[in-house]
């Protein structure tokens, strides 16, 4: 099914018609949901422990996070009485997400593994388990790509042989997530239109399925249907007091009109995401990460002190790999010296190429391209640009492949080092990329959970399509555009 497919489901979804489904919280608004976990007095043990976990994430994703603290203070103590150490491990996990978000504390890896290792002996008829199924996605928040990535396949797995949608929409919109951050956007389309034909036949809100399309069909300049999914993900999330799918929705919104070449819509869209005090800005990890839209947008349309505001700000946001590469690109954009600015925007490009991220690692190598050209290191700056060209036309990101190619024609080059990446297969474009930021055999394999010999014959069969014999003649072709 493809995009367009994609976003007509979700247009339709907006007038659906609800239906009765065996689980009332699916439908429910979340504050109602807390309030009702958190009336626990007639659990007792493990249940009253797991409820009042769900009873703080239904009010994180509410947007209240002092509620969240408090309520997942109570559920900590609850299972400190526990002789389960997965109950215990997991709530545990929760109130340090909570307060990670909160700003209050750090993340505590050692405490991250420990619920990696335990989460499948979970015991699905203990109360609310269900709803902590997002458990992937505070893997996701902490740049904890590999792990999160497990825990929904595994999760799939075992849901394959039942008839629990409810579940599987819930896993599967986290997988998409995923796909999403790490550029493979193939599969994340192919997984919301899925969630969304699911949704639709239970009656289920998908506001969040339908802002993680969005996001896919702006970043491919389809303006009808990023606006058609963000009308249906506002709807939901007005219907379920889902504050964290409205943060998201104009997130996106801002997003789309920089993508488009409108970065005075996109400050007055991304503004009122920071007002005065920094305690009343959303704190949402999964907004957070797409905050640097702002400062662009503001240095775009010449208005460089507020984005330095903006990107001080920044600096007190998780110190995670995908925020501080953030920091950097944003910190290129802001810096008086061209110099310092190129030197920030390669850290930027290497931090995201590391992390897996090849969108973003092509956006930063697009900042440093323009600051080359503006310093007159214009071979430099081919080199950055055909590589973002590269990257772009390989996701598909059309309006941002149109930037690159418009840097390079000011550079004074016609050729493009993507246009040969259409030959590929979506996996062989994976791999190819992820090869020529300098991953090795063994770990494409890993994070792509295949072989390595699997991973040898997909790079063998794209260096043949690309005329290519080696790394270096890969990353020449990527970068220089050699072969073009």
């Amino acid at each position: 099914m493809d995009a367009v497919e994609l976003e007509s489901l979700s247009s339709r979804s907006v007038q659906r018609e609800a239906v009765p489904f065996e689980h009332a919280w699916c439908t429910e608004p979340f504050d109602e949901l807390a309030a009702r976990f958190a009336d626990g007095r007639s659990l007792r043990g493990d249940d009253a422990a797991i409820e009042h976990a769900a009873a703080a994430w239904m009010a994180v994703i509410g947007d209240r996070l002092d509620d969240a603290a408090d309520l997942s203070d109570r559920a900590v103590a609850l299972a400190g009485h526990s002789r389960r150490a997965d109950v215990r491990v997991t709530v545990r996990a929760l109130a340090m997400i909570v307060g990670v978000m909160r700003g209050t504390c750090g993340v505590d890896h050692e405490l991250l593994d420990r619920l990696r290792d335990r989460l499948d002996t979970l015991d699905p008829t203990l109360g609310a388990i269900e709803l902590l199924l997002e458990v992937p996605n505070w893997f996701t928040f902490v740049d904890r790509f590999d792990d999160a990535a497990r825990m929904v396949d595994r999760r799939l797995c075992s849901l394959a042989i039942t008839t629990d949608d409810r579940a599987a929409i819930w896993a599967l919109t986290c997988r998409a997530e995923l796909d999403l951050r790490r550029g493979r956007w193939t599969r994340a389309t192919g997984t919301l239109a899925d969630v969304l034909v699911r949704s639709q036949s239970h009656g289920l809100p998908a506001g969040y399925a339908s802002v993680l399309a969005a996001r896919l069909t702006a970043g491919r300049g389809d303006r009808a249907g990023t606006e058609r999914l963000l009308a249906a993900a506002r709807s939901d999330a007005y219907d379920r007091g889902d504050a964290s799918t409205l943060w998201r929705v104009t997130a996106v919104d801002g997003y789309h009109a920089l993508a488009e070449g409108d970065p005075e819509l996109a400050v007055d869209v991304l503004a009122p995401l920071w007002v005065a005090e920094p305690d009343e800005s959303p704190a949402l990890a999964s907004i957070r990460l797409w905050d640097g839209d702002l400062v662009e947008a503001l240095v775009r349309v010449g208005d460089v002190d507020a984005a330095v505001r903006v990107a001080d700000r920044l600096a007190c946001e998780l110190p995670t790999q995908w925020t501080m590469a953030t920091q950097l690109r944003c910190a290129a954009l802001t810096a008086s010296d061209l110099g310092v600015g190129i030197e920030l925007a390669s850290r930027s490009e290497s931090a995201f190429a590391t992390l897996g991220a090849p969108f973003e690692q092509a956006r930063s190598a697009l900042v440093g391209g323009e600051l080359s050209r503006r310093a007159r290191s214009i071979r430099e700056a081919r080199s950055l640009l055909r590589r973002a060209d590269a990257i772009f036309g390989a996701l598909g990101a059309e309006p941002w492949q149109q930037r690159a190619r418009r840097e390079l024609r000011a550079c004074g080059d016609g050729a493009c080092a993507g246009e040969g990446l259409a030959e590929l297969t979506e996996q062989e474009r994976e791999m190819v990329l992820a090869a020529a930021a300098g991953a090795s055999n063994r770990e494409i394999a890993a994070r792509s959970f295949v072989s390595v010999k699997t991973v040898e014959t997909h790079l063998t069969r794209a260096y043949r399509k690309l005329g290519v014999r080696s790394r270096s003649q890969l990353a020449a072709r990527l970068s220089a555009g050699a072969a073009s």
